[in-house]
């Protein structure tokens, strides 16, 4: 994997997670966009730097706990 591959990736990627969160692009279309960018610019399936769904849910257990710690 190239530098420039990756640079290339992940500001489409930043594009990509824009339009989803302004909600013109679904979930589905925003995996298969990732999934496209990634085949184009060479990023394996298991890199790290692919976007993980685990990252981006609104809704994670860690956010869910109403207490603030004092």
């Amino acid at each position: 994997m190239q530098n420039e591959n990756l640079e290339q990736y992940v500001a489409s990627m930043i594009v990509v997670k824009t339009m989803f969160d302004s909600n013109l692009i679904d979930e589905e279309d925003y995996k298969k966009s990732e999934a496209y960018l990634a085949g184009k610019y060479c990023i394996k399936p298991n890199s790290i730097y692919r976007s993980n769904h685990l990252l981006f849910l609104r809704n994670r257990v860690i956010n869910m706990n109403e207490k603030q710690e004092a």
